[in-house]
């Protein structure tokens, strides 16, 4: 289950490959779907190289042979009415290419609004958080929250919190200073930014019967009264 491919591959459904498949297009190192118009297309989704049925190349767009809002049958031999939620289908009725009074095109059906875990588009399309983002905004792979066994850091999911916060609900927030790193809360320290560790708090001098080891204070031995 890839989330990114070494140089040379590609990344298509969480799957690296070497060479993007005839309908999809590389665009930075991702192989992404062309326009549900273009049969193939290059370098974008809509720069179409060739076209799908009921369709004609023009100036690199794949333009509909058919009036808007119908789609050439081959088994009537004409054009017949897209389903009246479309603007365009192609493919079949029930298929939408696009959609009419300000729906979203999400998985060729039209909706009034994007799902949680889709964001909306200015040309009224719902794109797919890309994962581990449960849900995004902005950008596809700018999170909001993660996928379970993922914790949300300024707006990327990662497995394990980062040095220097820790990890709380579903997300990593900040140790507080002087905490290098920590554990269950922002002050529970694990290690300091400056001075000595001792019970999970960072203190300027070891307390007397301690000794500072390695940026800790460990206690002396027992028959020792300072060390």
């Amino acid at each position: 289950h890839c989330e990114t491919c070494k140089e040379g591959l590609y990344l298509y459904q969480n799957q690296c490959i070497g060479n993007c498949y005839p309908g999809t297009t590389n665009i930075g190192q991702t192989c992404i779907e062309c326009d549900p118009t273009c049969a193939t297309c290059s370098g974008s989704i809509d720069n179409c190289q060739s076209c799908e049925k009921n369709y004609r190349l023009e100036d690199n767009k794949c333009v509909q042979a058919c009036e808007k809002g119908t789609m050439f049958s081959e088994d009537e031999d004409k054009c017949i009415p897209c389903d009246p939620s479309c603007e365009t289908c192609s493919l079949e009725q029930t298929k939408c290419d696009s959609c009419k009074d300000n729906k979203y095109l999400y998985e060729n059906a039209c909706i009034d609004s994007c799902a949680e875990g889709t964001i909306p588009t200015e040309d009224h399309k719902c794109l797919k958080c890309k994962s581990p983002c449960a849900t995004c905004s902005d950008s596809i792979d700018h999170c909001d929250s993660c996928e379970a066994g993922r914790y949300l850091y300024e707006n990327k999911c990662y497995q394990r919190c980062p040095d220097g916060t820790y990890q709380s609900d579903t997300k990593c927030e900040y140790c507080k200073s002087p905490c290098k790193t920590c554990s269950s809360s922002s002050t529970q320290c694990e290690s300091c930014t400056e001075g000595y560790l001792d019970r999970n708090s960072c203190i300027e001098e070891c307390p007397p019967g301690k000794t500072a080891i390695e940026g800790k204070c460990e206690s002396c031995t027992s028959n020792c009264a300072t060390c």
